[in-house]
């Protein structure tokens, strides 16, 4: 059984319903899942730091706000750990940032909120790596986020944003991954919640004034 411990960014009062709220389709794999609450359990400890693959998903804060978050400190001491020895880690949304500002980059809040459904243009490495269905004309994907971060040294851009931010995915070493947005069943999962009938004309208006190239429907 393969170990794969993603790591939880749940605030409260959030809580994990199970591994597809955060994209985990496992298909026919056996996976042995376990999710951690990043202000709540010790991100020191070895089942996470050695974990096959470690996953950071976002929450709604900052990545430099680690003087109002002080847990935000080990979690970017353990992605410095992870990066260090190229273990395999995935970041999304505010794991990208952390990813990023554990590899000495800046991260900083944006000039402008992007939130709804866009696409992102793939680089010649993007188009040639895991995220090459994104050259497709219908791909979209899931904009939620106000900050964004500065290409980390050493680090190879994969897609950058339609219209606001140039850094929307990076790789580093052979084994991470840092994504700005979200993909597949997590945005599905979200188009779902936001998209109920009573909310849909809300959103619509709510969304469409910040982020331009968001689906009309969402």
């Amino acid at each position: 059984m393969i170990p794969f411990s993603p790591i939880r960014r749940c605030l409260a009062p959030c809580r994990v319903r199970g591994p597809r709220a955060a994209g985990a389709d496992h298909g026919s794999a056996c996976w042995d899942v376990s999710f951690c609450e990043t202000a709540v359990d010790d991100l020191g400890h070895r089942s996470i730091r050695n974990a096959e693959l470690v996953i950071v998903l976002g929450g709604p804060i900052g990545a430099y706000e680690t003087d109002a978050y002080p847990f935000l400190i080990d979690e970017i001491a353990l992605l410095e750990y992870r990066l260090s020895r190229d273990l395999p880690t995935l970041g999304i949304c505010l794991g990208s940032q952390l990813m990023a500002k554990a590899l000495g980059s800046r991260v900083f809040k944006g000039h402008i909120k992007e939130i709804g459904w866009g696409t992102v243009e793939l680089t010649k490495e993007g188009a040639s790596s895991c995220l090459g269905a994104l050259r497709d004309d219908d791909a979209t994907v899931l904009h939620w986020h106000g900050d964004s971060f500065d290409l980390p040294s050493g680090a190879s851009r994969l897609a950058l944003g339609y219209q606001n931010y140039e850094n929307q995915a990076f790789a580093y070493g052979q084994n991470a991954l840092a994504l700005q947005f979200s993909s597949g069943s997590r945005a599905a999962a979200a188009r779902r919640v936001v998209c109920r009938p009573r909310r849909r004309a809300r959103r619509r208006r709510n969304l469409g004034h910040e982020f331009e190239s968001a689906d009309p429907e969402a």
